[in-house]
């Protein structure tokens, strides 16, 4: 009772918790497959013989290659749960990852670890499947509550990973009382992380083997509707009406002449395929019935997967330039924090942030719709950043490190509440059996706007550091220009979401268009 008074509103239907709890715990170990080497990649590649020089580009390109990977990778993911079974699908792609992620943990040098990198990110499907599968679970009043527990396991992963590795890894090197150089784990340096990583995954593997139930969407058609050419008489249409099909198997179904009256199968006829339609226009015909044809085909839907893009060059860029502005020296008006400052800090204000997650993002989604919720938020979001760099300006430091926890609580809470407003929206935008397909691509275009926002911004930031030390620029174009710039493209997605996203998509539906059959008649021969 406790939690439901914690996580529900009074009108909110509750979650299927055992499949909602099995998905959540896959998710959170997938992030962690996602950040786990940022805190020990350099040592990594310096371990493979990289000098000083080279250590930047070999850790860059090893830590890039699983985003890479992702952009086509979610996007085969998705398309195969929607053609075949999602649970199954699910299945494989973390089956997948977790050898991958063993082999990327035996790794001892450069070209092995840049292969089995890339492979995690080829199987890392579990987020577009998963979001899916909630989306088959849940409906309208605690759609907003499923995503915001998603993407608080998420955050937390993306923490726990790079901590734990970070205590673990070169066990020989951190913990010389415990482990000899000839051990097995000294010797693979970076497989005992790994291993507990891909050992939470099978866990979570077995779970979800064990309650979530095998896709119960059925081609079941309650009708089916016959189509004449557009412009043909009602003789035509008369010409066509005693053609039937055998649908013994669904008592209830019809068959009906479009435009015309309803009627009973009374004799079985055929229909076979007319072999003078050209080429093009059957080749026309798959493309735009097919589930890329779908998505593309619908406006809501392509507006939903821009907005995913663009709002993750700054939901993602942001969050990548803030741990440099805080490790950057006082000299160059930075917070001048070390290695363990920044990991503390970011622990804290992330421990305020999911609680907000948790508490607070589903019900304002509830209340005021994902629309609404997300313009609001971005807005805050653009209107907290260009204070950040005046934070330095403190010289107490614990009333500094007060409002830095603050403030980055804020933005963390909200930036995770405009994610969940935007995988609102692409749910909403097109029918079930099209989930997994767009899911797969929302992750394919946000790991494009992830790396455009983290190459955009921090290449500003260098600029602006650039300009300070020449003295040629004041402000803006000083540590504050990246955090105006940050602000701009929020308040942009905040008018790109007022004037092109529908209130329409706040809502969900589980209709299906599979309910019924259509066949038009230009592409047929009646025998």
């Amino acid at each position: 009772m406790l939690l439901r008074r914690l996580l529900y509103n009074d009108d909110m239907d509750l979650l299927p918790h055992p499949i909602i709890f099995s998905l959540t715990l896959l998710y959170f170990f997938e992030a962690m497959t996602n950040t786990t080497v940022f805190s020990y990649l350099p040592q990594l590649v310096k371990s493979f013989g990289a000098s000083e020089v080279e250590a930047g580009e070999d850790a860059g390109w090893i830590g890039a290659s699983i985003f890479i990977a992702r952009v086509m990778s979610g996007l085969v993911w998705g398309y195969i749960g929607d053609k075949f079974n999602q649970k199954k699908t699910l299945l494989v792609s973390s089956f997948g990852l977790i050898i991958s992620t063993i082999l990327f943990g035996l790794s001892r040098s450069y070209f092995w670890a840049l292969i089995t990198r890339f492979m995690q990110g080829v199987f890392t499907g579990i987020g577009p499947i998963s979001k899916t599968i909630v989306s088959e679970h849940a409906n309208e009043t605690n759609m907003g509550l499923a995503f915001s527990i998603f993407y608080a396991a998420y955050n937390i992963g993306l923490i726990v990973g790079p901590s734990l590795s970070g205590f673990l890894v070169f066990p020989d090197i951190q913990h010389p009382t415990i482990f000899n150089k000839d051990d097995f784990f000294s010797k693979y340096g970076i497989l005992l992380p790994n291993l507990i990583i891909a050992f939470g995954l099978l866990i979570s593997n077995a779970l979800v083997m064990w309650v979530l139930p095998y896709s119960s969407r059925k081609f079941n058609p309650e009708r089916l509707l016959i189509v004449s050419n557009e412009n043909c008489c009602d003789h035509v249409l008369d010409q066509y009406s005693n053609i039937s099909v055998d649908l013994s198997y669904e008592t209830s179904s019809s068959v009906q002449i479009l435009n015309s009256r309803k009627i009973t199968p009374s004799e079985t006829s055929k229909l076979i395929k007319n072999d003078k339609i050209s080429y093009y226009s059957r080749l026309k015909k798959i493309i735009y019935n097919s589930n890329f044809g779908q998505v593309f085909t619908s406006k809501l839907s392509v507006l939903s997967l821009l907005l995913y893009g663009v709002f993750c060059i700054v939901g993602v860029g942001y969050l990548e330039v803030f741990p440099i502005f805080a490790a950057t020296s006082k000299h160059f008006d930075g917070l001048g924090m070390t290695t363990q400052d920044i990991g503390l800090l970011m622990l804290l204000y992330n421990i305020l942030a999911i609680l907000g997650m948790f508490l607070i993002i589903p019900k304002i989604l509830h209340k005021l719709g994902a629309k609404k919720s997300f313009i609001y938020w971005i807005i805050g979001f653009g209107s907290i950043t260009p204070f950040i760099p005046a934070v330095a300006m403190i010289t107490h430091k614990e009333v500094q490190w007060f409002v830095l926890i603050i403030c980055q609580a804020v933005i963390e809470s909200i930036n995770s509440g405009c994610f969940v407003s935007v995988n609102l929206f692409l749910t909403n935008s097109i029918k079930p059996e099209f989930q997994g397909t767009i899911n797969g691509f929302g992750t394919s275009i946000s790991s494009i706007g992830r790396a455009t926002g983290t190459a955009c911004f921090g290449s500003t930031f260098s600029w602006s550091l650039s300009n300070m030390k020449n003295n040629k620029l004041g402000f803006p174009f000083n540590q504050f220009f990246v955090f105006l710039l940050v602000t701009l493209v929020c308040f942009l997605n905040a008018a790109y979401v007022h004037l092109l996203i529908p209130k329409s998509l706040d809502k969900y539906s589980h209709q299906s268009s599979e309910k019924e059959v259509v066949v038009y008649v230009k592409d047929y021969l009646y025998l």
